[in-house]
């Protein structure tokens, strides 16, 4: 029982640090547009899907949906798409991520880590969470699907080859962690940093991407 009320207490906890994660704005000198940010666990992200153009990257159907969804990437572009000083998540930034948040489903391991369904609605761009999820769906061979209604999101991590990556599904209001895809197909990017405030001799703490195991970081060229 005892340890039944720690693990609610803990969850409590968790949510309520990240429904009320530090807010603030950076602007990418490369093309002048700004960002909300917010800072969670000694990581600054940006709550905003990323909208910088490169050539492997893609408004869904039309440059409408750019300013509110962002662009769509292809696994290559993702690995260097975010500005000087920021990277794409890695697989252990979104876990944490999304415990912080309530939970998440794994689909490679089946696990289910804490409720899904209070991880979709904190994550939601509609709910009182720092994320502020769109839903920009996604490219997948020639097709764009989900506008709206499903959000996928790259992770810096290949496992045996396979990319790993994060979906939203308003359908069935869950998050899922999913590996496998083609890397040709497109997805959100989230990009983000250690926050200003992690200091070490008085300057920044450097994060490696490098994750143990079968999985592999994805840098600027993932292959």
């Amino acid at each position: 029982m005892k340890r039944g009320v720690t693990t609610i207490v803990f969850l409590f906890l968790s949510l309520f640090s990240f429904l009320s994660g530090q807010s603030d704005a950076f602007t990418d000198p490369r093309d002048g547009q700004t960002y909300a940010t917010f800072t969670l666990n000694g990581m600054e992200w940006f709550a905003e899907n990323l909208r910088f153009e490169t050539s492997g990257s893609f408004y869904y159907n039309s440059s409408g949906y750019g300013e509110q969804y962002g662009r769509l990437y292809t696994l290559y572009e993702a690995g260097s798409a975010c500005p000087e000083g920021w990277r794409l998540p890695s697989d252990r930034d979104w876990k944490d991520l999304l415990v912080t948040a309530g939970g998440y489903h794994d689909m490679e391991t089946g696990e289910l880590v804490g409720d899904r369904k209070r991880g979709f609605q904190s994550l939601m761009m509609n709910g009182n969470g720092a994320f502020s999820a769109r839903l920009g769906g996604g490219v997948f061979g020639q097709d764009f699907t989900g506008i709206n209604t499903q959000g996928y999101f790259w992770a810096a991590r290949l496992v045996s080859d396979r990319p790993v990556y994060y979906s939203l599904e308003s359908g069935r209001e869950t998050v899922q962690r999913r590996t496998g895809g083609a890397p040709g197909n497109a997805f959100s990017c989230r990009c983000v940093r250690p926050a200003a405030s992690v200091q070490f001799y008085d300057q920044p703490v450097k994060v490696k991407t490098t994750v143990s195991g079968a999985g592999r970081p994805l840098g600027g060229s993932p292959f």
